[in-house]
């Protein structure tokens, strides 16, 4: 008799190498682009209406108005997040969490800072 009961198996199980679906990737590059795109057509048009009426913007106003274009830093951040993730199982859920949770926390706080010198503008009329 050849076989041999404490012998390790000959079949091995096959190394991980997935690194998530990438429908979770499309899903977080999607909206980290969405974020950033909305105030980059939003912004200027809200930046023209602050000049006509002379309002004087508070700083997160003054910030979002300045700097509008630096949240194009998302998408890269997904793609970044996506590269460089410690378990490369977890990838892209964590690429497409980081991308919807960039978009639920930047749309918000950019419509709450561009309406925020018409919400002053009301209090002292």
């Amino acid at each position: 008799m050849t076989h041999d009961p404490y012998q390790a198996p000959a079949t091995s199980v096959p190394p991980a190498t997935s690194a998530g679906h990438p429908l979770w990737l499309v899903l977080g590059l999607l909206s980290a682009v969405f974020a950033a795109l909305v105030p980059t057509l939003a912004v200027p048009m809200f930046a023209e209406t602050f000049r006509s009426f002379g309002a004087e913007l508070s700083p997160p106003t003054r910030w979002l108005v300045d700097g509008y274009l630096g949240l194009w830093v998302l998408p890269l951040l997904v793609v970044l997040v996506r590269m460089y993730w410690p378990r490369r199982r977890y990838r892209a859920l964590a690429a497409g969490l980081c991308g919807l949770l960039g978009a639920l926390v930047v749309l918000p706080l950019c419509a709450w800072a561009l309406y925020l010198p018409i919400f002053r503008l009301g209090e002292t009329i």
